[in-house]
């Protein structure tokens, strides 16, 4: 299913300076803007970077990964197959990747999907499976900056 919901024609990140207090250097202006081609209405997004890093490369990979996320998300589809197994007898299990080919969703043949749901259902009708499927863009981890600690200041 094709949805527009999370998605932004540009996702701007914003450092801010460890001084907060004042307002003395605090850096406002974009560092880093990344687009979504996919999204035709002006619809931007800030984010102020979480992280007490001024590195601008984790900033980069942080909107970048939002833009990806955002993407993955809005294209999620839900398959309803026939059996509790695949094609060679083994179990659905999560975080796999299948190919899927519906022309109905505009889903190019063999487009690899990942598994992120699943439910299984015996009723009258028989053995089902619901999947739930999504880009791997969606799921991938969110970019982090471990922060050091002194083992002097760190409490025992």
């Amino acid at each position: 299913m094709k949805s527009s919901l999370g998605r932004f024609s540009s996702v701007s990140g914003v450092l801010t300076n460890y001084n907060n207090a004042t307002d003395i250097g605090v850096n406002l202006l974009p560092e880093y803007t990344a687009f979504d081609p996919g999204v035709k209405r002006y619809r931007p997004k800030f984010i102020v970077s979480e992280q007490p890093s001024s590195d601008r490369t984790y900033l980069q990979r942080r909107v970048d990964w939002q833009i990806a996320r955002a993407y993955g998300m809005s294209r999620q589809v839900r398959a309803l197959v026939d059996s509790w197994t695949d094609a060679s007898g083994s179990p659905w299990y999560l975080n796999y990747q299948v190919p899927v080919t519906m022309p109905l969703l505009k889903i190019p043949e063999k487009t690899l999907l990942l598994i992120t749901e699943i439910s299984f259902i015996l009723d009258e009708n028989g053995t089902h499976t619901e999947l739930l499927l999504a880009p791997r863009q969606a799921y991938l981890p969110e970019p982090l900056v471990l922060q050091r600690i002194d083992p002097d200041i760190a409490p025992a």
